[in-house]
């Protein structure tokens, strides 16, 4: 997921383990915008990173809870 979203233009946290990754998203929205829209546009939903404090702010965090092939179809969804 991480190098999808890196191949994607996102600046993505580095992560060695876990069930999340914090994201960079590209764009001009703020992140409760970017993710309220993904979820109507898209069917994707991501946590706000400004839901977690203000440096948050322009970040989504992406729960890795579903399996690999969910994950690459978020992937292409995010790159149309």
């Amino acid at each position: 997921m991480s190098k999808g979203l890196r191949e994607l233009g996102w600046n993505v946290a580095p992560s060695v383990s876990g069930m999340f990754l914090w994201a960079q998203y590209p764009g001009e929205l703020d992140d409760e915008t970017y993710v309220f829209n993904l979820i109507e546009e898209k069917g994707i939903a991501m946590v706000p990173g400004s839901a977690f404090g203000s440096e948050g702010i322009g970040y989504v965090r992406i729960a890795l809870v579903q399996d690999k092939e969910t994950l690459e179809r978020v992937l292409i969804k995010l790159a149309k």
